[in-house]
This record gives structure tokens, sequence and C-alpha cells, in this order.
């Protein structure tokens, strides 16, 4: 007898469950009959093939027609296979071109056969997903979900179809392997652009919608003194109100010059973190975490009155959407403070690489407004990106050049 198509729709059982289906069927015949339909298995595969196995003859027993065989099929099989609901969309993907059939072959019913092959769009692509999902108990979201990866990534379908992978993360990780490949096909101009001059201004004269990732370490607000032993101070000024002002002006052009689907990065101290969220989000960006920085030495401070700063914020940001290349990221990062500072504010290349090479590919392009002595233009260059950088103290910018060996356009 031949197996009817609609069987097909659940997995026959292989090794060591069947031999042990065999071996119950041997010892306690054939429980449970095979269901047909128009000669043919729709239920039952699995005891039938056993049966053959074992010697037993099979015990058949015909579908009385009345409604779905699709429905009549999940029905059976949902009571005895323990399907999780990842598992069950594929199912429900594989049963649409049936449920679908069937429709075709209602309307040609009520129709007396005058009708076209073609069924509504309606009928196919909601109707049919939501009949499906009914039967297996899923939301129909799930089905749409496990088609698109079926027609994205069929190796990836059939993980989840065998259980060993969950819908959700296989979905997640197909988007953002089909999203790195999109951007990296794009075409890139490669360029390293230094500018001397006051960031606002200077974001102003640059295109919209030209930059993959911003990293920058703007004022802290917390009247910085420097602890080096210089003579001067590396900030003209640190207070509060100046470094919001800034920061509110300079956002908005970083949101212009920015790509949608583009990540940020902004350093900040603990002291104004609320405020300078609230600026970020007040720009159109969505704040996705607070990074939080975890370095070797603390800050000198007074130790009989506070505890020693060992940390400094990042806050992450994103315009629109747009995946980190890593699998998993901590929002605690530990890494090295820099010894022997060109500036008092000098961030570790290695913590620097480490965001942008979560947050771009080659050739894509990183800006920082707050260049001061050119970490990030160093860290981007040693990863093959393309830079800009804005740094307004002309000294700072000489240092810049020397670090990323005078490589320079413009």
């Amino acid at each position: 007898m031949k197996f009817h198509e609609v069987a097909n729709l659940f997995p026959l059982l292989e090794g060591k469950p069947f031999n042990e289906l065999v071996e119950d069927v041997k010892k306690n015949g054939l429980l449970e009959p095979i269901w047909t339909h128009d000669n043919q298995v729709v239920d039952g595969r699995n005891r039938f093939r056993a049966c053959k196995v074992a010697g037993v003859e099979p015990r058949f027993r015909p579908w009385n027609g009345k409604g779905s065989l699709v429905s009549f099929v999940i029905s059976l099989n949902l009571k005895r296979r323990h399907l999780t609901p990842s598992q069950a969309s594929t199912v429900g993907v594989e049963a649409l071109p049936f449920r679908e059939k069937e429709a075709r072959e209602r309307i040609k019913m009520r129709t007396g056969g005058l009708t076209k092959e073609k069924i509504p769009e309606s009928v196919k692509k909601g109707q049919a997903r939501d009949f499906v999902a009914k039967d297996l108990g899923i939301n129909p979201r799930y089905i749409s979900d496990a088609k698109w990866l079926q027609d994205n990534n069929p190796e990836a379908f059939e993980s989840v179809k065998s259980g060993k992978v969950k819908l959700g993360v296989a979905v997640k990780k197909v988007k953002k392997e089909k999203d790195i490949e999109r951007r990296k096909a794009l075409p890139k101009k490669e360029f390293k652009n230094l500018v001397c001059g006051d960031a606002v201004e200077e974001l102003k004269k640059l295109e919209p919608l030209t930059v993959d990732c911003v990293v920058t370490d703007p004022p802290y607000g917390i009247d910085f003194k420097s602890v080096r032993g210089a003579e001067t101070n590396d900030f003209e000024q640190d207070g509060k109100a100046f470094a919001l002002d800034l920061l509110s002006k300079t956002l908005p052009e970083l949101y212009r010059v920015m790509k949608e689907g583009s990540h940020l990065y902004v350093f900040c101290s603990w002291h104004n973190v609320g405020a300078f969220k609230k600026l970020v989000e007040d720009s159109g960006f969505d704040v996705r975490n607070c990074l939080v920085w975890v370095k070797n030495n603390h800050t000198p401070t007074n130790y009989l009155l506070n505890y020693a700063h060992k940390h400094e914020f990042v806050l992450f940001a994103s315009k629109g959407r747009r995946f980190l290349n890593r699998e998993l990221t901590t929002d605690v990062l530990e890494f090295d403070n820099v010894m022997g500072k060109t500036h008092a504010a000098e961030k570790p290349v290695k913590l620097l690489k480490y965001l942008i090479e979560n947050s771009t590919n080659k050739g894509e392009v990183v800006l920082d407004c707050f260049a001061g002595s050119g970490s990030s233009l160093v860290a981007a260059q040693g990863l093959n990106r393309s830079w800009i950088g804005i740094e307004k103290d002309s000294g700072f910018v000489d240092i810049c050049k020397e670090r990323i060996g005078g490589l320079v356009d413009g």
C-alpha cells in the first residue's frame, strides 16, 4: 500500500525508536489501526512498516472524509508526538500546500467546477496559514517565520524541524548572517579624514547617511582635573552645563550623518549618565545598553569618604536596527587602562577595537567627533575601517597624525 503525501508531514521513525516499535508489535500486536484514504496510508506509516518487519497482519481503518484531511492527520499525531512549538511550526509550513489544495477543491465543489485553479490570495496566504496554526495550537506568526526560514536557509529549517534549534534562535541567526552579507556587499569608499575644528560645525559639513558607527568620548561635565602632573588641563571646559549643551548640539548632527542601521557609543561618567541618556534618546536614538568599562586601576579620590572609582560608563545606542557581530557580548567590559597617557581622557585601543569590531565590517566608516589623541582612529585603522576624526585642539590633531602614521586624506 502506498503512503499518501499528507502522511509525510511527520518524520519516519528510524534506528532504536523504530526497533522498539517492532518489538512492541511482535509482543502485543497492532493496538492502533492504520488510517487510510483512497487506498493510501494517511497515518500509521511507522506502524505499517513495523507490522511488515514483525510479520504481523496490519489492520486498516478508512478516514470518513469529513472536514480536512490535513487537520485530521495533524490531530492524530499531536496526541502521540511531543512536538515543541518550533517543530510544530515546520509541520505547519509543510502542511500549507495541502491546506491550499483543499481550499481549491472546496471552491470547485461550491461552483460546480466552473472556477480557475488559482484561489484568492486571502485564502492562500492568510486563511490557510491560520487554519493550520489552529490545528497545531500555535501562533500563526510561527508558521510565517518558519516559512521565511525555509525559503532563506533550508538547512536551518531542518535543524528546527529536528528539534536541534529553537525557531526564534534560528531566525535571528539567519537574519543576522544575511544582514552582514548585505552590508559587506555594499560599495565602500576607503578614506581617512582628520579635521581640526569644532565638532558641531564640522559635523554640519558632512553628507547625511554616511557613517556606520560613532565611537566618541565627549566632555563628561564633571570639572575634570588631570592627575598626570601636567601644568595645564587637557580640557578647556568640563562643567556640567557646558558638557550637556555641547552634547545636545552634537547628537542631532550625529543622527543626521549616521546611516539607518548604525551604532553609537558615548563614553560618560556616573555623575551625568542619566542626563546623557536622555539627550541621546531625545535626538532619535534607541539606547540599548549602558555598558560598564571596568579598569585595572582607580581614580584618585578621598579614600576616607569615597569608594575609589574603577569604572566608566558607555552608552550604547542605535539608529534603526543593526545586529552585533558577536554571538554574545556582556555589558561589562574589562580592559586595562592606558599607562602614560598623551591625553587625560585617553581610552585603550583594545577596548575601542572591541566595540568597533562588534558594530562594523571592514571598509565601513567610523566617526569620532571628539577624537582627542586619536585612539579611536588608531583602532579603526587597525581593523581596516574607514574613519573620520574631528578634534578642535591642533596640538592633539598633530598627535593623532603621528599615531596613525600621517595617513590622512585632505
